[in-house]
């Protein structure tokens, strides 16, 4: 199961959002607090607000990877305001969250088990981007094997820069795309303002758009059904560590092929 907007909306048709791969276990800008959708900002420098890792002209350094995007630890969290909209009925707000639930190592590389907003999923740092894979269970071995692995998000990539998302090979539709829509956009969000790349992808029925800063992984992102026009939109809250940090924990650079210790539990 991945994050990708066709899983997440057929789960928001159901009216429920859930982990369906493996049972592992604020301050807030009250002037648009209640704002559906992902707030850009026009003024780099509001009351307030805080960045994260900006270059001195307000964007972002060049040549950045994954593993600077995306610094990942076993119980680390990220707790964001959910706004789900449908067309005609007022927009309901509650609260949602991400967890690094686990890690494993698949030949030599260490991956994370992760959830987002119900959704679990296996992601992988690598020099030219994140990956997500499918993982099951070989009687051969006893143990998790991956099955299927893909690009999600090419880092380091330039505005326009696309890329074919081949997360089901087995499907009838045409691969959906992958596409760097900003290297550099100012977004706002309840846990303040951030410097972020921004991605969106597009299947046939839905697109999502994900806002990602330096250090500190996913602060938004909007997914929009097509048909009906419904979305459900993250902004970030707040960030809670979890227990084990390594070096290149959130809003640091990540160092790769670090190996911790097992330990699944969060701070918070």
């Amino acid at each position: 199961m991945f994050r990708t907007p066709r899983t997440i909306i057929a789960a928001m048709r159901a009216c429920c959002l859930r982990c369906v791969t493996l049972a592992l276990p604020v301050a807030a800008a009250a002037a648009w607090l209640g704002i559906a959708g992902v707030v850009v900002a026009d003024d780099a420098n509001s009351d307030g607000a805080k960045s994260v890792d900006a270059s001195s002209d307000g964007g972002l350094p060049a040549a950045a990877s994954a593993h600077d995007f995306f610094p990942l630890s076993l119980g680390d969290r990220w707790v964001y305001k959910k706004t789900t909209t449908h067309p005609g009925e007022q927009p309901t707000v509650g609260e949602s969250f991400a967890l690094v639930r686990g890690e494993y190592l698949f030949n030599g590389e260490l991956w994370f088990h992760y959830e987002e907003d119900g959704i679990c999923f296996w992601i992988h740092n690598r020099d030219d981007g994140q990956y997500e894979s499918t993982v099951g269970y070989d009687e051969e071995t006893a143990g998790l094997q991956i099955e299927h692995e893909f690009l999600l998000f090419k880092m380091p990539a330039a505005a326009g820069d696309s890329w074919p998302l081949l997360n089901d090979l087995l499907s009838e539709d045409a691969p959906g795309e992958v596409r760097c829509i900003a290297e550099s956009k100012q977004v706002r969000t309840p846990a303040g303002k951030f410097d972020c790349m921004v991605f969106e992808i597009e299947e046939t029925d839905s697109t999502a758009t994900y806002y990602i800063a330096r250090g500190m992984g996913i602060v938004a992102n909007e997914w929009r059904l097509t048909e009906t026009g419904e979305t459900i939109t993250l902004e970030l809250k707040r960030f809670l560590p979890g227990k084990v940090r390594r070096r290149g924990a959130a809003r640091t650079a990540a160092a790769p092929g670090e190996a911790v210790p097992a330990d699944s539990s969060a701070t918070e």
